[in-house]
């Protein structure tokens, strides 16, 4: 079996991380990928000021809080001893895919994580034989949809909402990570 997993949203609060650049003392919950009051009305500037900061950090994406339970991070990482786990993700910024693997490496417990930093999402699970992608975000998770070999799942978000008529059955949405892992592993 091979998985596709995203990174941010998923497994990642790049939520509460963004919210921090903005505002230090922001009162957004780590872990929860909740949305906060922060990115309803940010300026162009504002947001070019963030994600400047974001891709000149050392330290950004290795230092986000995790979404999912311990219980299901060590799930996490029985499949990907046991099946080829990628991680896909379009983070931006000093160093992406080694802050990347930091990250899976100190909350998953992989030693040698395959990371692939892209946006093409979707070809990228064509090109890996991808039996299972899990995104957060609708667009990739409709795109990977339409790959013949791959079973596309959504990770519920109030930003991923759409109307799930126009693609039926295409993507699953589940609600965590564990519900994920216990229909595919």
């Amino acid at each position: 079996m091979i998985l596709q997993l995203d990174v941010d949203g998923v497994l990642a609060d790049f939520t509460a991380g963004f919210a921090r650049i903005l505002d230090p003392e922001s009162p957004v919950t780590t872990g929860t990928e909740t949305k906060a009051s922060w990115d309803d009305d940010l300026t162009p500037e504002q947001s070019a000021g963030a994600w400047a900061v974001v891709k000149g950090s050392r330290y950004f994406w290795s230092r986000l809080a995790p979404i999912p339970s311990a219980e299901e991070l060590r799930r996490l990482f029985e499949v990907c001893r046991e099946h080829d786990a990628y991680f896909v993700t379009a983070r931006l910024g000093y160093k992406a895919k080694e802050q990347t693997e930091a990250w899976l490496r100190a909350h998953v417990g992989c030693q040698n994580p395959s990371v692939i930093v892209t946006r093409a999402k979707a070809q990228v699970a064509a090109a890996i034989g991808a039996d299972y992608a899990l995104e957060d975000n609708a667009t990739n998770a409709i795109a990977i949809a339409h790959c013949a070999r791959t079973k596309s799942y959504l990770v519920d978000r109030h930003y991923n909402q759409f109307d799930e008529s126009r693609i039926g059955a295409r993507v699953r949405r589940v609600k965590t990570l564990g519900e994920f892992l216990r229909e595919v592993a």
